[in-house]
């Protein structure tokens, strides 16, 4: 596929996706499956915004695409698309993704879904390599777990010393 054909395809797919048209799930899987990662990417993307709930499997397919967007959007979407149902398994395993901003995608996206089933692999988080996954994690933490998890953010605001982390964790408490 050439560049003018490829800029077509993503083209068509935007217009899909800004037009609402829910009828296009098979064109929408299809181009999660395209060669191209841009394709892949923009298809995920419209799935999530059209909230097609039939699209959860074919999203959790692509959740280790080996080009980076392509997780990253799948997670967003995913987290749209499931918002307030329990999480899935393959969500909660983003969380583990060596990619920082992937890990971040699955917080907001637990935050999002409210599932209070990821809490334990959410708590998991605070202690995250990256400050600004457990940042974020500290807010999700707080948000689905309310008052019960205030001792375990006050522990882990002890132990914190990047400030970023830290201006977190005392928001969630």
């Amino acid at each position: 596929m050439d560049k003018r054909q490829l800029t077509k395809r993503v083209k068509a797919l935007e217009l899909t996706c800004r037009r609402g048209n829910r009828k296009a799930l098979g064109e929408l899987v299809a181009a999660l499956h395209h060669s191209n990662p841009t394709v892949r990417t923009t298809a995920a993307e419209c799935l999530g915004l059209l909230g097609i709930p039939e699209a959860v499997t074919p999203l959790i397919k692509r959740l280790n695409d080996h080009y980076r967007e392509v997780p990253l959007r799948v997670t967003e979407s995913l987290g749209n698309l499931l918002e307030g149902k329990d999480s899935s398994p393959a969500l909660v395993r983003m969380l583990q993704d060596p990619d920082e901003i992937v890990r971040i995608e699955a917080v907001e996206a637990s935050e999002r879904i409210g599932d209070k089933n990821a809490l334990p692999a959410l708590r998991d988080k605070l202690i995250d390599r990256s400050p600004l996954v457990r940042g974020y994690a500290a807010v999700t933490v707080a948000h689905l777990g309310g008052s019960d998890e205030i001792r375990t953010l006050r522990e882990s605001f002890n132990k914190e010393r990047h400030a970023f982390t830290r201006a977190c964790l005392f928001g969630a408490l």
